[in-house]
């Protein structure tokens, strides 16, 4: 169980500092086809919803990882849990 709740908050860590990369990558970006504008403008909120507390201040930039790890290793712990009291 605890492998599992930490592997989830490695990935909920991980995830914003993908996005943050990706959209500064394609922030100069000229012309996008419509589902890569998709990936650049909605996609962070929804698979990261702590990004929408960014103000641009740099302590979101350690926060918002921080915050979106601790979402994913309590909502695989909350799984864990609801399965454990399943069986």
């Amino acid at each position: 169980m605890r492998r599992w709740i930490i592997a989830a908050a490695v990935v909920g860590f991980l995830i914003p500092v993908w996005c943050g990369f990706f959209q500064m990558l394609l922030f100069t970006a000229k012309d996008v086809p419509p589902w890569l504008d998709f990936v650049y403008w909605r996609l962070p909120y929804i698979i990261c919803p702590p990004w929408a507390l960014g103000d641009g201040r740099a302590f979101w930039m350690i926060g918002i990882p921080v915050l979106n790890s601790i979402l994913y290793a309590a909502i695989v712990y909350a799984l864990l849990g609801l399965r454990a009291r399943v069986r």
